[in-house]
Formats: structure tokens, C-alpha cells, sequence
């Protein structure tokens, strides 16, 4: 692969990724779910212990979580993309994270703001779109009032 074709893979993988905060905001659960491969493992949001296997596992699970905590709006915003082409079907990164939530919840904080870093593997499909195979999320900080 040369090094415009590198170029081009690396802009659709930080537009994959730009997608997968941008709809998961807007809870669009189902359109956010084909974001991932068939056979994706990705890091329960709350127990990096547990392994979540499939899209709609993925969904269903961060969709839970976010009703379960009563985050009224989220802003996430993924920064400083740090990628690499494997092969022409294969591709890993991390991104730096910064989520700022509101609750509606009684009892919930009013407001937090949470740093980290996502850890991803990427797959070319069939059809030439890259999604996310793998997935992991590391807390470095959550501030909350």
C-alpha cells in the first residue's frame, strides 16, 4: 500500500471513529451497532473484566449503561489519534478521550467530565468499510459535581 492510499485508509478510520461518538451520543443504538464487526470483542464500560462479544452486545449493554446512570446529554470527543495500517484489511489505534455528561437523574451528580484513552483494533469488511473489531477503554480520570 502507498503512502496515499495509507493516507486515505487512516482518514475512514478516524471517520469510523468520529461516528462512533457522534451516534452514540444521539443514542442511535442500531445505526451505532454497525459501527463494529460481526465477531467484535469490546471491554464492558463498566467491568473491563468482562469481554462483550457482538454488536448488538455492544449496544445493548452501553445503552443500558447510559440509561442506568440517567445521563441526561453527553458531549464525547475523541482527540490525538494515534493509528497504524497493519495490513490492507487490518489497522490498530488509541484515542485520547474527553467526555463532559449532564444527569436528570435524582440523586445524580449534575455534571462530569471523563478522561481516558480508548485502545482499538480495526477490519477492512468485504464491503470497504473499516469497523471496529476490538475494543478497550482505560479511566485515567472522572471529575463529577
Amino acid at each position: 500500500m502507498d503512502r496515499v492510499d495509507q493516507l486515505w485508509e487512516l482518514e475512514q478510520i478516524k471517520r469510523l471513529k468520529s461516528r462512533y461518538y457522534r451516534l452514540q451520543d444521539q443514542n442511535r443504538w442500531e445505526d451505532w451497532s454497525q459501527l463494529f464487526t460481526e465477531d467484535c470483542e469490546v471491554a464492558d464500560p463498566r467491568d473491563p473484566a468482562v469481554t462483550l462479544h457482538g454488536p448488538q452486545a455492544v449496544a445493548e449493554r452501553t445503552a443500558a449503561v447510559v440509561q442506568s446512570a440517567g445521563a441526561a446529554n453527553r458531549a464525547h470527543r475523541g482527540t490525538m489519534p494515534d493509528l497504524e495500517i497493519i495490513d490492507e484489511q487490518t489497522a490498530r489505534g488509541t484515542w485520547a478521550l474527553h467526555c463532559a455528561s449532564t444527569f436528570d437523574k435524582p440523586g445524580a451528580p449534575d455534571f462530569a467530565l471523563i478522561y481516558g484513552y480508548y485502545t482499538d483494533e480495526y477490519r477492512k469488511g468485504a464491503d470497504g468499510q473499516w469497523r471496529i473489531s476490538r475494543m478497550r477503554y482505560e479511566n485515567d480520570m472522572t471529575v463529577m459535581a
